[in-house]
């Protein structure tokens, strides 16, 4: 692929309304069904929690983060201490 077509591989893979139309786009440019291209999120084998934990509604993450923060924050204190 040249650069213009990358482009345009990119935006169109950010514009799929949904999993299917993801997978359809993968599937007609042969990415899909071809294990050589695919490797492990960070290259460690079980590693789905990292991306497979995340919130799935929005509400959920806005939420998620803000007690992420608390808890950074209190296990900072408890550091200090």
């Amino acid at each position: 692929m040249n650069n213009n077509e990358t482009k345009e591989f990119c935006l169109s893979l950010l514009e799929a309304d949904s999993e299917e139309g993801l997978v359809d786009i993968l599937k007609s440019k042969g990415y899909w069904d071809d294990p050589s291209i695919w490797r492990l999120y960070g290259d460690k084998e079980g590693n789905y929690s990292t991306a497979g934990g995340q919130q799935s509604s929005p509400d959920g993450s806005l939420v998620e983060k803000i007690i992420n923060s608390v808890d950074a924050s209190l296990t900072s204190k408890c550091l200090m201490k």
